[in-house]
């Protein structure tokens, strides 16, 4: 399914954040009070205030929120964190100065899309560990999908060594794949391309992280069959009756 890229925005404003999804029901939505927020500003940054060459956009704070699920039968507590910046804006035809949040951390780290059970473990830890490291860093990110390709091609057993024992590289073990599943071939190499940018201390760009964990999630299901063993589980369901 295509990403909601609004949900997944860096800079958020204070007083209207996004409806993230619970990430241990998936069914609450996390919500929070202003009693639940704290931010904080450096006793240097205060001070430097009102002085000369003192500009607004040097001004920054610490923010911590804790959202709640507003699932009753969940209420999971989940830290957001980061700092807050200070950007141009327009309002009203004005220009004005506005503070923004960049989340920085959130824990426990969100489900970027839904995870099917069907999914092996250890794909499923990479996964999670990209959810987490999509606020920290790009490059860890896409180093973590790259990763969940390996550990796909492991359940797959597709082969990490040639017969005379050396390593395999990545990209031909997704071309030995692409022999019996050639439609997935073009989307592993991307994730593998952006994976290798990441590992390799490239930039790369939020949007391109967000297209990597899209193609993720659609290879997934086409490679699992997962839609397929949906389907075919609701064929017999129905057949029964």
């Amino acid at each position: 399914m295509p990403i909601d890229r609004d949900l997944w925005l860096k800079h958020v404003n204070e007083t209207k954040l996004p409806s993230w999804r619970c990430p241990t029901c998936e069914k609450g939505t996390l919500k929070a009070n202003k009693t639940d927020r704290i931010k904080k500003t450096p006793s240097h940054v205060d001070a430097r205030q009102g002085t000369e060459n003192w500009e607004p956009y040097d001004d920054y704070a610490t923010f911590a929120i804790c959202m709640t699920c507003d699932n009753s039968l969940c209420g999971e507590p989940v830290i957001v964190s980061g700092s807050s910046e200070w950007v141009d804006d327009e309002l009203d035809e004005r220009h004005v100065v506005s503070e923004i949040l960049r989340v920085r951390a959130v824990y426990p780290p969100l489900r970027m899309f839904q995870i099917p059970d069907l999914v092996p473990r250890a794909v499923q830890f990479e996964i999670k560990r990209a959810f987490e490291l999509y606020w920290v860093d790009d490059q860890a990110c896409a180093a973590a999908l790259r990763a969940a390709v390996e550990r796909l091609l492991d359940h797959l057993q597709v082969p990490k060594h040639y017969p005379s024992g050396d390593y395999m590289a990545l990209a031909k073990r997704i071309n030995v794949l692409a022999a019996s599943n050639p439609n997935e071939k073009e989307s592993l190499h991307a994730l593998r391309n952006a994976g290798n940018l990441g590992a390799h201390g490239s930039e790369i760009t939020t949007e391109s992280v967000l297209d990597a964990i899209e193609l993720l999630e659609d290879a997934l299901i086409e490679i699992l069959e997962i839609r397929k063993t949906r389907i075919d589980a609701l064929r017999a369901k129905l057949k029964g009756l």
